[in-house]
């Protein structure tokens, strides 16, 4: 898969950075190693014939303005797009 390659370089080149070492990191990288396992459970959780009351809150929140009718699933990819693009910025306006 195109985004375990891409993680897996990102994170291989940042992890021996210091803003990436300690709870946050640890944290950060079971989020990451979690995320490709729980986007398909969620996924196969909201097809169910009777949505439980947590499948319908969220759907309403999807459409809602207030989440500017985003996905769940686009709200959880954000964090393993978008801290290794922070780490290259960062490491690029301390160079």
């Amino acid at each position: 898969m195109h985004l375990s390659l891409s993680l897996s370089l990102s994170l291989s080149l940042s992890l021996t950075h210091p803003l990436t070492q300690g709870a946050f990191s640890a944290a950060y990288l079971k989020y990451v190693n979690s995320y490709e396992r729980a986007l398909p459970f969620i996924r196969e959780r909201f097809k169910v014939a009777k949505p439980s009351p947590l499948t319908t809150f969220i759907h309403e929140g999807e459409r809602s303005a207030f989440c500017g009718n985003h996905s769940l699933s686009s709200f959880l990819v954000a964090p393993v797009q978008r801290v290794p693009r922070y780490i290259l910025l960062l490491s690029v306006c301390i160079a």
